[in-house]
This record gives C-alpha cells, structure tokens and sequence, in this order.
C-alpha cells in the first residue's frame, strides 16, 4: 500500500460530469488517470473520502438527485458504524454510478455501425483504424476472428486491400493490418 500524504493533487482533474451519456466513458477514464496519479495522496486512499470526492465531480439538475441520494447513502454507512475505509463504500459508488449512467445503448450503437459498413475516408487509414478499433471494442467484438477482419477489411479501399492480399501474409488482427499497411506504404512509420 502507498504511503498517504496530504499534499496537493496533481494531474489533471477530471472534467465535471453532468448526465451526458456519450462522455461517461470519457469521464470515467479521465477519474481514473486523476486517481491513479494521486493514489498515493490520503484523500484517494480514504475510501470513503474517495467516494466523497467523486461525488464533487458530478454536477447538474439532471445529476443532482442522484449525488445527494448517494451522499445520504455515505452518510448512513458512516454513521451506521462503517469504517471510512471499507472497500464496500468505494465500490457501491463505482457501481451505482456506471449502473446509472453508463451508456446502455453503446453496444448496440457499435454493432449497428459496424453492421452498416465503416469505410476508410480518403488515405487517412490511422484515423479509419482508430476509429474500427473503437467500434469493435464497444460492439464487445474479438478482433482476431474472420468477421471482425472482414468488417475492417471490407472498409478499406479496393486498391489496398489487393495490396495486402498480394504481400501473401495471413490477416490476423487490426494491429497486424497496421504493420502490413505501414509496410504498403499507407501508415507512416513512427
């Protein structure tokens, strides 16, 4: 376990949340990185302080009875004779806050897009590969199976797919598709 210090936090803070469901993601992502880089600081180690300290990030009418119910809840622990630092506060938060806000709908979302047909816009293949590659991990797709290859090979164009095929090396993933693009001349090399 880290040694706690009460110091200042560092890092950027996470961007106030306010019900939007398409930046859940991002914001969980964006607590994660703060509270990752503060781990050490007692106000993270503190379970409760933690859950305490979430709670100021997420502001807004549409959010708002959702903190203070969650607020009395860490209040009714607390007084009920919880210990500040049992991991059941922490988690409950984590819990109620992803069942409550957490886009329900981005998987359907996903496979519904990637269903449709995502092409490559253009000679941008590290945009059209950043872009495949989030669709799939939404859709809850593998990216070593053949029809997760197809859907992403099916989106390149014609002319650099034939490449690929004539290079004779077998596809087995996005990130394999990377490296034969980048030896196709497509990706620059970084």
């Amino acid at each position: 376990m880290p040694q706690a210090h009460q110091g200042k936090l560092v890092g950027e803070p996470p961007t106030i949340y306010d019900s939007d469901r398409k930046k859940t993601t991002l914001f969980i992502n964006e607590w994660e990185l703060y509270w990752a880089v503060n781990n050490d600081n007692a106000l993270i180690i503190n379970l409760y302080r933690r859950a305490m300290f979430f709670l100021t990030y997420i502001k807004g009418t549409r959010v708002n009875e959702w903190v203070m119910a969650v607020n009395r809840w860490l209040a009714r622990q607390i007084q009920g004779g919880i210990n500040t630092a049992d991991e059941r506060l922490w988690n409950e938060v984590a819990a109620s806050f992803t069942r409550r806000f957490a886009d329900s709908l981005a998987k359907e979302n996903a496979q519904s897009i990637l269903r449709a047909g995502v092409k490559m816009k253009g000679e941008d293949i590290d945009g059209y590969i950043v872009e495949i590659e989030e669709l799939i991990r939404l859709a809850e797709y593998r990216f070593d199976v053949p029809q997760t290859i197809e859907v992403f090979t099916d989106g390149l164009p014609t002319g650099l797919y034939q490449k690929i095929l004539e290079l004779d090396r077998p596809i087995v993933t996005c990130a394999s598709e990377r490296h034969l693009l980048t030896g196709c001349g497509y990706v620059s090399k970084r």
